[in-house]
């Protein structure tokens, strides 16, 4: 059961939700954690897969957002050479000769 805690408390009040648990802003994580295994509605691996599927959307949504902000940060760079007259165009195939 220890294994609830190492997930964040918006996680975890969520889960708690879902199975019709009662829980408020207030509750620490260990009373969250306390209240979701004493509830009627409780398995263990169904828990787990819905707080790993929580945590794996977290991750692959930050990584968008990273990839995001990456492009735009090239973009700015690519934009900020070409007006400064520094842009070179990368050439594939010339031998570098145009």
């Amino acid at each position: 059961m220890a294994y609830l805690l190492k997930y964040l408390k918006e996680d975890l009040m969520l889960v708690a939700h879902e199975m019709g648990v009662e829980v408020s802003e207030n509750y620490r994580k260990i009373d969250i954690k306390k209240e979701i295994i004493a509830s009627k509605e409780y398995d263990e691996e169904v828990v787990k897969f819905q707080l790993d599927a929580m945590v794996e959307d977290r991750r692959v949504k930050m990584e968008r957002e990273a990839q995001k902000i990456r492009g735009k940060r090239i973009r700015t760079r690519e934009i900020a050479n070409y007006s400064s007259g520094r842009y070179q165009p990368f050439a594939i195939g010339f031998g570098g000769k145009f």
